[in-house]
């Protein structure tokens, strides 16, 4: 236990030192205070879910180390920054999870409005609470999984009871044990507002077939950040046919990889890429 602490409170420090020459829509102080609550969080957490304080925020959590993870992606390391072209834009948020993503467009953008999509009701339990308990009157949520085609439910596939990851496609789990929810589904372009300034998704696996479904609206987009997975040897379509869709809808495209260099590269192995795509001004 003293290790573990030690050694959180290590890379506490590390944290705060790179906010310091962070880049983004936070200043280097909220970059900092986030940094030290984040490893003060870490040493003081217990298992299970639960709330803390943030400030400004009050974060509703149902597992303590995916938060840690994943409020240091979304505060720290800002990896949904995007520029916006007014201080009220259009974001849909599709793969909302419990609603950090959202939290961070509210905090750049205050008067920003967004729809948060989350498809696992487990998750979105925590999502409409962290909209609630924060009092965005401008974060309209939807519990429903968006498709690229007409089906009015779909299976939502876990790893695990009570996983908050899931997925539509049962290969991203590998030879885990898993079991299956349906939910309710919707076309994401029966969703889409007539104008959007960022469409962000990390909905694990299905965003090929979500994109192909709104190819007619991407000239209503602005922005994309879309956590794509794909198997480099085959099977699923692959990136740089995603790419070229983005591509000849006008998007300029950078790619930041989940997955780090690996000499001993696996072509049946499932891959991960966050894919930022903007408009040339």
């Amino acid at each position: 236990m003293l290790k573990s602490a030690v050694f959180t409170l290590i890379e506490g420090v590390a944290r705060t030192a790179r906010a310091s020459y962070h880049n983004g829509h936070l200043t280097r102080s909220q970059e900092r205070a986030f940094a030290r609550a984040l490893t003060r969080f870490q040493i003081g957490s217990k298992t299970g879910g639960g709330k803390v304080r943030i400030d400004p925020f009050l974060f509703n959590y149902p597992d303590p180390k995916a938060f840690a993870y994943n409020f240091g992606e979304v505060f720290l390391e800002e990896e949904y920054f995007f520029k916006a072209d007014s201080d009220s834009p259009v974001i849909v948020d599709c793969g909302a999870n419990i609603g950090l993503a959202t939290m961070y467009f509210k905090l750049a953008f205050p008067k920003a409005h967004v729809i948060a999509i989350e498809a696992n009701p487990a998750t979105f339990k925590a999502l409409s609470a962290n909209v609630a308990d924060n009092k965005f009157n401008d974060v309209e949520t939807l519990n429903v999984a968006v498709t690229g085609g007409d089906e009015t439910e779909v299976a939502l596939i876990f790893a695990e009871a009570g996983d908050l990851r899931s997925t539509r496609m049962k290969e991203l789990h590998g030879k885990s044990e898993t079991t299956e929810i349906l939910v309710p589904a919707k076309r994401l372009s029966s969703i889409l507002p007539e104008s959007v300034d960022l469409l962000k998704m990390d909905i694990e696996g299905s965003e090929h077939d979500v994109i192909d479904e709104i190819a007619p609206r991407l000239g209503q987009i602005k922005n994309v950040i879309i956590e794509y997975h794909y198997a480099a040897g085959g099977g699923r379509r692959s990136l740089g046919e995603f790419i070229t869709l983005l591509e000849n809808a006008g998007f300029i495209c950078r790619i930041k990889s989940a997955n780090p260099a690996d000499v001993n590269f696996d072509p049946t192995a499932n891959y991960v890429a966050t894919i930022y795509g903007n408009r040339p001004s």
